[in-house]
């Protein structure tokens, strides 16, 4: 996150590995505090809460109106390109894909599931409709393809934010944000800045989460996602 690589180094200065290491060693007390108070505040969280914050109730959210970043805005039902170019926001920058980048992911997914396996058995051909809604929705393999295809970002796939520690994920400076797939329906970006982890919904202006309305959000929402750069 920007402004935040000396918090994450003072957090792994003990770091040595996950299993040798507690939570406390690994990201320092303060930190490490903060997640288990988040963690035994959530387990308690009533059903009531859970489906305000899944209808996108404010109750869940600290609103503020000063985002530092360059923000998108729902626009032409695309939001799964809004929540790539949120994520990947840098201070007085611009929209990072476009439709045509977008399309172009998704014809990609397309063409790789026509090459068939080594016995010739075309085992997983992908149609259009399964990865490119009009309502804006991506799949998650076109959401990694687009990033792919820059040669300098990864959607970590195989790693979802809402395990226990995977959770610090976000403060780590090679993290650049993270997407979330709501419900197969909607995607949004959460992007730490300046040590707060902001919520970036295209259809809402930018929100704080608090450290326990993250870990709410991310295991309300499992299918969350970092985005590694390579630079």
């Amino acid at each position: 996150g920007i402004g935040d690589a000396d918090a994450w180094k003072s957090l792994q200065d003990s770091r040595k590995t996950l299993q040798t290491k507690g939570t406390e060693d690994l990201f320092g007390a303060s930190v490490a505090h903060k997640l288990r108070e988040s963690l035994k505040r959530t387990k308690s969280t009533s059903s009531s809460s859970s489906t305000a914050l899944a209808s996108g109730s404010n109750a869940a959210h600290v609103p503020t109106p000063d985002y530092p970043l360059y923000f998108e805005e729902q626009s032409d039902a695309r939001c799964g390109m809004h929540a790539l170019n949120n994520a990947l926001a840098t201070p007085g920058g611009a929209a990072f894909f476009t439709i045509h980048d977008m399309t172009s992911a998704c014809e990609c997914v397309i063409a790789e599931s026509l090459i068939p396996d080594d016995n010739g058995v075309y085992s997983d051909v992908k149609l259009k409709e399964d990865h490119m809604k009009d309502n804006g929705w991506y799949s998650d393999d076109v959401m990694s393809m687009v990033l792919r295809r820059t040669f300098n970002y990864e959607l970590q796939l195989g790693t979802q934010l809402k395990d226990d520690y995977n959770q610090f994920l976000i403060y780590d400076p090679q993290i650049v944000g993270a997407i979330t797939n709501k419900d197969q329906e909607h995607w949004v970006a959460l992007k730490l800045v300046q040590g707060q982890i902001w919520l970036l919904d295209s259809l809402r202006k930018p929100e704080i989460l608090t450290q326990e309305k993250y870990v709410e959000f991310i295991r309300d929402y499992p299918h969350t996602y970092a985005i590694k750069a390579y630079r």
